[in-house]
């Protein structure tokens, strides 16, 4: 095992939310932005994250830190984190009209969530029963953040909006290049249709 160390501080947002975080390493400063959940001690325990934290940190002092609701950091009542997730998972899905880009959006989500879940059940063969607290902890976020984004997703298939934009300016299309067609027919029968000025 290594004797690289991590050190583990707080510090308190304005609303009051304490956030903890961990610094290895001494030089420049090199910030490393947590995933969707995150957990400082248990991440450090697993062996290919703590080689892959401690490569980073070589020659830096490296500093992680765990998201509002997450890991070590103290629980929020802030929405704006929960949202900036979804609208960084969500754009493309509810800006398509087209159910084939949904389908396979919703099918990235899946597979997104199915790594989270892999990586909570390998901390949790990998760290003592201690740690169970924190484990659950982090699963019930997942759990949370899953059903909100379900619900965004159900929200999303159903956005009239999207689909009448998207009707609309095919219908548009259609209605111009009649309207051109019958404008051309017009005109050409002005041209063939000579008229003599009469008084």
């Amino acid at each position: 095992m290594s004797s690289v160390e991590q050190r583990l501080g707080a510090t308190d947002l304005e609303d009051g939310t304490t956030i903890r975080f961990a610094v290895t390493g001494t030089g420049p400063v090199a910030m490393y932005l947590p995933g969707w959940v995150s957990h400082l001690e248990l991440g450090w325990a697993l062996p290919a994250e703590r080689q892959f934290y401690e490569g980073l940190g070589d020659g830096r002092t490296l500093v992680r830190y765990d998201r509002p609701g997450c890991g070590l950091s103290g629980e929020t009542r802030r929405t704006d984190v929960e949202d900036l997730e979804i609208e960084v998972l969500q754009p493309p899905h509810i800006a398509d009209a087209e159910d084939a880009v949904m389908t396979r959006l919703e099918g990235e989500m899946r597979a997104s969530e199915a790594v989270a879940r892999k990586s909570l059940e390998e901390l949790r063969m990998a760290t003592s029963p201690a740690a169970g607290l924190h484990l659950a902890a982090a699963t019930a976020a997942l759990d949370a953040f899953v059903a909100r984004n379900r619900e965004i997703v159900t929200l999303s298939r159903r956005n009239s909006n999207v689909r009448s934009l998207a009707l609309s300016l095919g219908r548009k299309r259609t209605v111009t290049a009649q309207c051109e067609d019958q404008l051309q027919a017009l005109e050409q029968a002005l041209a063939e249709h000579r008229f003599s000025a009469t008084r």
